[in-house]
Protein backbone atom coordinates (compact mmCIF):
# COMPACT_ATOMS: atom_id res chain seq x y z
CA UNK A 1 0.00 0.00 0.00
CA UNK A 2 1.13 3.47 -0.70
CA UNK A 3 2.12 5.69 2.53
CA UNK A 4 2.80 9.00 3.71
CA UNK A 5 1.75 12.40 2.29
CA UNK A 6 2.95 13.83 -0.51
CA UNK A 7 7.13 15.51 0.73
CA UNK A 8 9.31 17.04 -2.08
CA UNK A 9 12.93 16.85 -1.71
CA UNK A 10 12.91 20.60 -0.47
CA UNK A 11 10.74 20.12 2.46
CA UNK A 12 12.58 16.83 3.34
CA UNK A 13 15.94 19.18 3.31
CA UNK A 14 13.84 22.06 5.34
CA UNK A 15 12.58 19.46 8.11
CA UNK A 16 16.57 17.65 8.54
CA UNK A 17 18.14 21.25 8.53
CA UNK A 18 16.45 22.12 11.85
CA UNK A 19 18.53 20.02 13.73
CA UNK A 20 21.39 22.06 13.50
CA UNK A 21 23.03 22.12 16.83
CA UNK A 22 23.33 18.31 16.98
CA UNK A 23 26.89 17.15 17.27
CA UNK A 24 27.77 13.99 15.41
CA UNK A 25 31.32 12.16 15.84
CA UNK A 26 32.30 9.66 13.23
CA UNK A 27 34.78 7.16 13.64
CA UNK A 28 36.77 5.94 10.73
CA UNK A 29 39.00 6.49 7.77
CA UNK A 30 40.42 9.98 5.57
CA UNK A 31 41.64 9.07 3.12
CA UNK A 32 42.54 11.42 -0.15
CA UNK A 33 41.60 9.76 -3.22
CA UNK A 34 42.62 9.20 -6.84
CA UNK A 35 40.22 9.09 -9.13
CA UNK A 36 40.68 7.50 -12.51
CA UNK A 37 38.20 7.57 -15.46
CA UNK A 38 38.83 4.35 -17.23
CA UNK A 39 37.19 2.71 -20.61
CA UNK A 40 37.31 -0.59 -18.89
CA UNK A 41 39.73 -2.66 -16.39
CA UNK A 42 43.17 -3.83 -18.35
CA UNK A 43 43.78 -7.60 -18.18
CA UNK A 44 46.15 -9.22 -15.39
CA UNK A 45 49.62 -7.90 -16.46
CA UNK A 46 48.25 -5.75 -18.51
CA UNK A 47 47.56 -1.72 -19.17
CA UNK A 48 45.71 0.62 -18.93
CA UNK A 49 45.03 4.24 -20.06
CA UNK A 50 42.51 6.49 -17.89
CA UNK A 51 40.81 9.78 -19.65
CA UNK A 52 40.87 12.14 -16.30
CA UNK A 53 42.39 12.11 -12.79
CA UNK A 54 41.25 13.76 -9.86
CA UNK A 55 42.31 14.09 -6.59
CA UNK A 56 40.52 14.94 -3.40
CA UNK A 57 39.57 13.85 -0.65
CA UNK A 58 37.96 10.63 0.76
CA UNK A 59 37.45 7.97 3.37
CA UNK A 60 33.52 6.81 4.13
CA UNK A 61 33.66 8.59 7.57
CA UNK A 62 35.12 11.99 6.11
CA UNK A 63 32.60 11.83 3.51
CA UNK A 64 30.06 11.20 5.78
CA UNK A 65 31.42 14.20 7.95
CA UNK A 66 31.36 16.52 5.36
CA UNK A 67 27.76 15.61 3.69
CA UNK A 68 26.25 16.27 7.72
CA UNK A 69 28.32 19.48 7.61
CA UNK A 70 26.54 20.78 4.53
CA UNK A 71 22.85 19.62 6.19
CA UNK A 72 24.31 22.14 8.94
CA UNK A 73 25.17 19.99 11.59
CA UNK A 74 28.50 19.72 14.12
CA UNK A 75 30.54 16.58 12.68
CA UNK A 76 34.07 15.77 13.86
CA UNK A 77 36.38 13.11 13.02
CA UNK A 78 37.58 10.51 15.23
CA UNK A 79 40.57 9.37 12.99
CA UNK A 80 44.48 9.18 12.56
CA UNK A 81 46.33 10.53 9.27
CA UNK A 82 50.23 10.62 8.60
CA UNK A 83 52.86 13.67 9.04
CA UNK A 84 53.01 14.18 5.13
CA UNK A 85 51.70 16.24 1.95
CA UNK A 86 48.74 14.21 1.48
CA UNK A 87 47.66 15.00 5.36
CA UNK A 88 47.81 18.26 4.59
CA UNK A 89 45.25 17.66 1.29
CA UNK A 90 43.19 16.03 3.30
CA UNK A 91 43.47 18.86 6.41
CA UNK A 92 42.90 21.72 3.96
CA UNK A 93 40.09 20.33 2.55
CA UNK A 94 38.16 18.76 5.79
CA UNK A 95 38.75 22.61 7.14
CA UNK A 96 37.27 23.95 4.46
CA UNK A 97 33.96 21.85 5.21
CA UNK A 98 34.11 23.04 8.78
CA UNK A 99 34.12 19.45 9.54
CA UNK A 100 35.79 19.20 13.04
CA UNK A 101 39.63 17.83 13.69
CA UNK A 102 40.29 18.47 16.99
CA UNK A 103 40.32 14.44 17.64
CA UNK A 104 42.10 13.41 14.69
CA UNK A 105 46.15 12.46 15.69
CA UNK A 106 49.33 12.31 13.80
CA UNK A 107 51.49 8.93 13.44
CA UNK A 108 54.61 10.26 12.50
CA UNK A 109 55.38 6.66 11.39
CA UNK A 110 52.47 5.51 8.43
CA UNK A 111 51.38 7.64 5.54
CA UNK A 112 48.22 9.32 5.44
CA UNK A 113 45.47 6.59 3.48
CA UNK A 114 45.75 7.15 -0.27
CA UNK A 115 43.16 5.39 -2.21
CA UNK A 116 42.93 4.52 -5.94
CA UNK A 117 39.61 4.43 -7.36
CA UNK A 118 38.63 2.95 -11.04
CA UNK A 119 35.77 4.00 -12.14
CA UNK A 120 33.93 3.03 -15.14
CA UNK A 121 31.25 4.30 -18.13
CA UNK A 122 28.44 2.81 -16.39
CA UNK A 123 29.22 4.66 -13.07
CA UNK A 124 30.86 1.62 -10.89
CA UNK A 125 33.71 2.03 -8.89
CA UNK A 126 36.82 -0.28 -8.03
CA UNK A 127 38.91 0.76 -4.93
CA UNK A 128 42.18 -0.14 -3.79
CA UNK A 129 44.38 1.41 -0.81
CA UNK A 130 46.83 1.49 1.79
CA UNK A 131 45.37 2.38 4.66
CA UNK A 132 48.50 3.78 6.35
CA UNK A 133 47.38 5.63 9.58
CA UNK A 134 43.97 4.84 9.93
CA UNK A 135 44.31 1.62 11.53
CA UNK A 136 46.87 3.18 13.65
CA UNK A 137 44.26 5.06 15.70
CA UNK A 138 43.86 3.38 19.12
CA UNK A 139 41.45 3.14 22.78
CA UNK A 140 44.36 5.48 24.28
CA UNK A 141 43.01 8.36 21.24
CA UNK A 142 39.69 8.54 22.15
CA UNK A 143 37.92 11.48 23.55
CA UNK A 144 35.63 9.25 26.06
CA UNK A 145 34.37 12.65 27.61
CA UNK A 146 33.11 14.01 23.77
CA UNK A 147 32.22 10.86 22.72
CA UNK A 148 29.91 10.77 25.90
CA UNK A 149 27.97 14.04 25.48
CA UNK A 150 27.99 14.12 21.50
CA UNK A 151 24.18 13.35 20.18
CA UNK A 152 25.40 10.49 17.70
CA UNK A 153 28.43 8.54 17.01
CA UNK A 154 28.91 7.08 13.66
CA UNK A 155 31.27 4.39 12.61
CA UNK A 156 32.26 3.17 9.67
CA UNK A 157 33.18 -0.22 9.18
CA UNK A 158 36.25 0.05 7.28
CA UNK A 159 37.79 0.72 11.27
CA UNK A 160 36.50 -3.49 12.36
CA UNK A 161 39.92 -4.49 9.77
CA UNK A 162 42.38 -3.66 11.94
CA UNK A 163 43.94 -3.20 15.42
CA UNK A 164 44.16 -1.16 17.12
CA UNK A 165 41.31 0.82 15.57
CA UNK A 166 39.27 -2.15 15.62
CA UNK A 167 39.61 -2.00 19.49
CA UNK A 168 39.34 1.77 19.40
CA UNK A 169 35.46 1.03 17.97
CA UNK A 170 34.63 -1.19 19.80
CA UNK A 171 35.39 1.01 23.07
CA UNK A 172 33.76 3.93 21.17
CA UNK A 173 30.67 2.26 20.93
CA UNK A 174 30.72 1.22 24.50
CA UNK A 175 31.37 4.60 25.70
CA UNK A 176 28.45 5.82 23.46
CA UNK A 177 26.27 3.06 24.66
CA UNK A 178 26.80 3.56 28.67
CA UNK A 179 25.46 7.08 27.76
CA UNK A 180 22.88 6.87 25.95
CA UNK A 181 24.61 8.13 22.41
CA UNK A 182 22.68 6.18 19.63
CA UNK A 183 24.95 4.41 16.99
CA UNK A 184 25.05 3.72 13.63
CA UNK A 185 27.27 1.47 11.76
CA UNK A 186 28.25 1.55 7.86
CA UNK A 187 29.42 -1.63 6.89
CA UNK A 188 31.05 -2.42 3.71
CA UNK A 189 31.31 -5.56 1.65
CA UNK A 190 35.13 -6.36 2.82
CA UNK A 191 34.78 -5.66 6.75
CA UNK A 192 31.35 -7.98 6.34
CA UNK A 193 33.32 -10.72 4.45
CA UNK A 194 36.33 -10.68 7.35
CA UNK A 195 34.52 -9.81 11.11
CA UNK A 196 31.31 -11.18 10.02
CA UNK A 197 31.55 -12.31 13.97
CA UNK A 198 32.24 -8.81 15.00
CA UNK A 199 29.60 -7.02 13.43
CA UNK A 200 26.99 -9.39 14.26
CA UNK A 201 28.35 -9.10 17.81
CA UNK A 202 28.08 -5.37 17.76
CA UNK A 203 24.82 -4.96 16.77
CA UNK A 204 22.69 -5.32 19.80
CA UNK A 205 24.17 -1.63 20.30
CA UNK A 206 23.46 -0.22 17.33
CA UNK A 207 20.42 2.42 16.37
CA UNK A 208 21.23 2.19 13.07
CA UNK A 209 22.50 0.23 11.09
CA UNK A 210 23.36 1.05 6.94
CA UNK A 211 24.08 -1.83 4.48
CA UNK A 212 24.05 -3.05 0.97
CA UNK A 213 22.51 -6.73 -0.38
CA UNK A 214 25.98 -7.92 -0.49
CA UNK A 215 26.94 -7.40 3.15
CA UNK A 216 23.89 -8.42 4.23
CA UNK A 217 24.20 -12.09 3.00
CA UNK A 218 27.91 -11.80 4.11
CA UNK A 219 26.29 -11.57 7.68
CA UNK A 220 22.82 -13.37 7.96
CA UNK A 221 22.95 -15.49 4.67
CA UNK A 222 20.07 -13.89 2.65
CA UNK A 223 20.13 -11.54 0.40
CA UNK A 224 16.29 -11.45 -0.04
CA UNK A 225 15.52 -7.65 1.49
CA UNK A 226 12.74 -8.21 4.13
CA UNK A 227 14.14 -11.60 5.38
CA UNK A 228 17.58 -9.85 5.77
CA UNK A 229 16.56 -6.88 7.68
CA UNK A 230 14.24 -9.12 9.51
CA UNK A 231 17.22 -11.18 10.16
CA UNK A 232 19.59 -7.85 11.32
CA UNK A 233 16.87 -6.89 13.92
CA UNK A 234 16.66 -10.59 15.28
CA UNK A 235 20.51 -9.85 16.20
CA UNK A 236 19.77 -6.40 17.87
CA UNK A 237 19.71 -3.64 15.14
CA UNK A 238 17.03 -1.44 15.86
CA UNK A 239 16.92 0.19 12.44
CA UNK A 240 17.92 -1.37 9.24
CA UNK A 241 18.34 0.90 6.09
CA UNK A 242 19.20 -1.94 3.57
CA UNK A 243 20.68 -0.30 0.25
CA UNK A 244 19.27 -2.40 -2.81
CA UNK A 245 21.25 0.00 -5.48
CA UNK A 246 19.61 0.91 -8.53
CA UNK A 247 16.46 -0.36 -6.66
CA UNK A 248 16.22 1.98 -4.00
CA UNK A 249 15.97 1.39 -0.28
CA UNK A 250 14.89 -0.94 2.33
CA UNK A 251 14.27 0.67 5.83
CA UNK A 252 12.64 -1.58 8.55
CA UNK A 253 12.41 -0.69 12.23
CA UNK A 254 10.29 -2.59 14.67
CA UNK A 255 7.28 -3.64 12.85
CA UNK A 256 6.94 -0.98 10.33
CA UNK A 257 9.21 -1.88 6.68
CA UNK A 258 9.13 0.70 4.38
CA UNK A 259 10.68 -0.06 0.45
CA UNK A 260 11.71 2.94 -1.47
CA UNK A 261 12.25 2.13 -5.45
CA UNK A 262 15.60 3.66 -6.60
CA UNK A 263 15.22 7.52 -8.48
CA UNK A 264 15.42 8.46 -11.82
CA UNK A 265 19.00 10.14 -11.87
CA UNK A 266 22.03 9.89 -14.15
CA UNK A 267 25.01 7.66 -12.86
CA UNK A 268 28.18 9.20 -13.23
CA UNK A 269 30.46 7.41 -10.55
CA UNK A 270 29.16 5.63 -7.09
CA UNK A 271 32.01 6.89 -5.32
CA UNK A 272 30.44 7.95 -1.81
CA UNK A 273 26.89 7.23 -2.64
CA UNK A 274 26.70 4.94 0.55
CA UNK A 275 28.17 7.82 2.88
CA UNK A 276 26.22 10.41 1.59
CA UNK A 277 23.17 8.24 2.12
CA UNK A 278 24.38 7.32 5.76
CA UNK A 279 24.41 11.09 6.58
CA UNK A 280 21.16 11.59 4.95
CA UNK A 281 19.89 8.86 7.48
CA UNK A 282 21.65 10.09 10.86
CA UNK A 283 20.19 13.91 9.83
CA UNK A 284 16.75 12.57 9.50
CA UNK A 285 17.01 10.34 12.68
CA UNK A 286 18.35 13.22 14.70
CA UNK A 287 15.33 15.36 13.00
CA UNK A 288 12.94 12.63 14.47
CA UNK A 289 11.39 12.28 11.43
CA UNK A 290 8.95 9.24 10.70
CA UNK A 291 10.55 6.09 9.27
CA UNK A 292 9.50 6.62 5.60
CA UNK A 293 10.92 9.75 5.75
CA UNK A 294 14.36 8.83 6.73
CA UNK A 295 14.29 6.24 4.37
CA UNK A 296 13.30 8.84 1.84
CA UNK A 297 16.16 11.29 2.61
CA UNK A 298 18.67 8.63 2.71
CA UNK A 299 17.60 7.56 -0.20
CA UNK A 300 17.64 11.19 -1.63
CA UNK A 301 21.04 12.20 -0.57
CA UNK A 302 22.74 8.58 -1.95
CA UNK A 303 20.78 9.32 -5.60
CA UNK A 304 22.06 12.54 -5.40
CA UNK A 305 25.92 11.87 -5.06
CA UNK A 306 26.24 9.39 -8.07
CA UNK A 307 25.47 12.40 -10.48
CA UNK A 308 28.93 14.08 -10.36
CA UNK A 309 32.18 12.18 -10.33
CA UNK A 310 34.12 11.79 -6.86
CA UNK A 311 33.25 11.95 -3.09
CA UNK A 312 34.29 14.11 -0.36
CA UNK A 313 34.09 17.86 -1.98
CA UNK A 314 31.94 16.78 -5.12
CA UNK A 315 29.33 15.40 -2.64
CA UNK A 316 25.72 16.81 -3.03
CA UNK A 317 25.54 20.36 -1.88
CA UNK A 318 21.89 21.79 -0.47
CA UNK A 319 21.32 23.35 -3.65
CA UNK A 320 21.77 20.59 -5.62
CA UNK A 321 19.46 18.55 -3.22
CA UNK A 322 16.84 20.81 -3.68
CA UNK A 323 16.87 21.43 -7.78
CA UNK A 324 16.87 17.28 -7.95
CA UNK A 325 13.19 16.87 -7.57
CA UNK A 326 13.07 18.84 -10.97
CA UNK A 327 14.87 15.23 -12.66
CA UNK A 328 12.24 13.20 -10.48
CA UNK A 329 8.22 12.53 -11.16
CA UNK A 330 5.87 12.87 -7.60
CA UNK A 331 6.89 13.18 -4.05
CA UNK A 332 9.58 11.07 -2.54
CA UNK A 333 7.67 9.89 0.36
CA UNK A 334 4.35 8.11 -1.62
CA UNK A 335 6.38 6.28 -4.00
CA UNK A 336 7.35 3.87 -1.00
CA UNK A 337 5.21 0.44 0.86
CA UNK A 338 4.40 -0.90 3.87
CA UNK A 339 4.25 -4.56 5.07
Amino acid sequence: MRGGSAVTASQLVAEVSRQRDAVVLLLGDINVDLLLEIPEYPRPGGDGVASSQRIGLGGSAANSAIMLRRLGLRASMLSAIGDDRWAEVAVEALRAEGVGLEYVVRDPHEPTSLNVIGVTPDGERTMMAYRGANPRYSPADLPEEAIAACDFLHVSGYAFLQAPQSLAAARAIEVATANGVPVSLDIPVDPARREPATIRRLLRFTDLLVVGVPEARQLVGTAEPAEACRRLRDLGARTVALKVGRDGTVIASGDEWVELPGLPVRTVDTTGAGDSFCAGAIAAMLAALPLAKIGAFANLLGAAAVEKPGAGQSLPTLDELRRIECSISGDLTSRCGHA
